[in-house]
């Protein structure tokens, strides 16, 4: 008897023989397999491709976003919105140092200037005048003088006062971007004024608590976003304060960013002092130990 299976009764399969009632068993649990795959394939892409509730639809778009990195909070107030205008008309969020030379004009007196800012909040200012140099800086915490000679008199309170509030008027042209980049904390020193027009231009109004002791009142084009003008009622000693207005001249030409190319300072309405600057470094890179008082007095070189 041959030991060849009947091919009535087995069927080969890559040259294996497998009975065919065996084989049918096998053909129907893999068609119910695959039948049973294809549903929970489609009930999967149902699951993506069906509407979903308001809820489920707004955690699937955050998740997404926050998984891109898109997640960005819209301005809301109108101090942020005040801000947001701002910073898209003049880009100074951009902007972490200042370096900034040219002439300052007292009197008739010219003498040159260096001026120095940076991001938070350092500030300094350096006069000279022949052999003489006085210098004026903001480190942070505290205000200070050095000079080569005694041309200011700090022993007087209320001239340090008054010459603190110059020089900080005067040294702190960011000081809006700056302070608004803290924080809520330093955010609530801002207080949105009405518009006004000065100068026969419009102007958003800004009121600022964080400066000087006193207010300052700062006047931004409504067109440019530029800081036209800035004032301040400062108080000297208990019964007399003095108007402080600061006039900021037009910026250089071609500059990348469109900082104000001097200013023009006026105590009570008269003129104090005029400083044009020549050139103008952004973003150059200051060491803060440039801020710091290392003595009270400068050594003359």
């Amino acid at each position: 008897m041959s030991e060849k299976p009947d091919n009535c009764e087995w069927i080969f399969i890559f040259g294996t023989p497998i009975h065919r009632i065996e084989f049918y068993k096998l053909l129907a649990f893999a068609l119910l397999g695959g039948v049973t795959l294809l549903g929970v394939v489609g009930y999967i892409a149902w699951g993506i491709a069906s509407p979903k509730s308001a809820g489920e639809a707004a955690l699937v778009e955050a998740a997404q976003a926050q998984a891109v990195g898109r997640v960005s909070a819209e301005p809301v107030t109108p101090l942020e919105q005040f801000f947001a205008q701002h910073f898209a008309a003049t880009r100074y969020n951009e902007i972490e140092s200042i370096r900034a030379t040219g002439i300052y004009i007292a009197s008739t007196v010219q003498m040159k200037i260096v001026f120095l800012a940076k991001n938070p909040h350092f500030y300094k200012q350096t006069v000279r005048y022949k052999q003489t140099s006085v210098e004026a800086g903001y480190d942070g915490s505290q205000f200070w003088y050095a000079q080569t000679h005694p041309v200011l008199d700090t022993k007087d309170p209320s001239l340090n006062a008054m010459n603190r509030a110059l020089t900080m008027m005067e040294c702190a042209i960011p000081c809006l971007t700056w302070e608004y980049e803290k924080g809520t904390e330093a955010q609530a020193n801002f207080q949105l004024m009405p518009d006004e027009v000065w100068n026969g231009r419009p102007c958003r109004v800004l009121k600022n608590y964080g400066l000087l002791e006193s207010p300052v009142y700062h006047y931004l084009d409504s067109g440019t976003g530029l800081e036209l003008y800035r004032r301040s009622s400062v108080a000297v000693d208990e019964r007399h304060r003095k108007d402080v207005e600061l006039f900021y001249l037009p910026p250089l030409a071609d500059s990348t960013y469109a900082l104000p190319g001097g200013f023009e300072l006026y105590v009570d309405g008269v003129l104090y002092c005029t400083a044009q600057f020549d050139q103008i470094e952004i973003n150059r890179g200051l060491p803060d130990f440039l801020f710091r008082q290392t003595s009270s007095k400068i050594e003359r070189k």
